[in-house]
């Protein structure tokens, strides 16, 4: 292959597609990761969600999972909110969602960040599930081995 060639070839990945296509093949576990944080009671921003007002619901909570610690949501009570989560992409967007119906009222008391990535998390998600895809479609395209 010459060098023209090759380059013609890099020309023609689209890198937005690429990710994408390995957010969707790894949809799975992206969600599982989302799920996790949550299931640790981090935001996206990693902060606390914020803390139950009840004793008695953070007593109960804190038994089911004690994980985020005593006081400390999980958005994880009948499983709903976690078993409907979701991924789309959209051109260089991507965006998790629920199909429950409290997802609407969860958003609205913990945030918007209830979706999303601690800046931890965002590495894992590159580094461990969409590089080795994005890598392996750039040498299937290009022909050169991966490394």
């Amino acid at each position: 292959m010459t060098g023209d060639e090759m380059l013609a070839r890099l020309e023609r990945i689209d890198l937005t597609e690429l990710t994408a296509f390995a957010l969707e093949l790894k949809e799975v576990e992206v969600i599982r990761l989302q799920q996790g944080q949550l299931s640790s009671g981090f935001d996206a921003a990693g902060k606390r969600l914020a803390r139950y007002r009840s004793g008695d619901y953070a007593e109960q909570k804190n038994r089911q999972n004690p994980a985020p610690g005593f006081g400390n949501p999980d958005l994880n009570l009948t499983g709903a909110f976690y078993r409907g989560m979701f991924l789309t992409t959209t051109g260089e967007q991507y965006t998790l969602l629920s199909t429950d119906p409290k997802t609407e009222a969860l958003v609205a008391k913990y945030g918007e960040l209830v979706f999303g990535f601690t800046e931890d998390n965002k590495v894992v998600v590159w580094n461990d599930l969409l590089q080795p895809v994005v890598v392996q479609s750039i040498s299937q395209s290009t022909g050169l081995p991966v490394r």
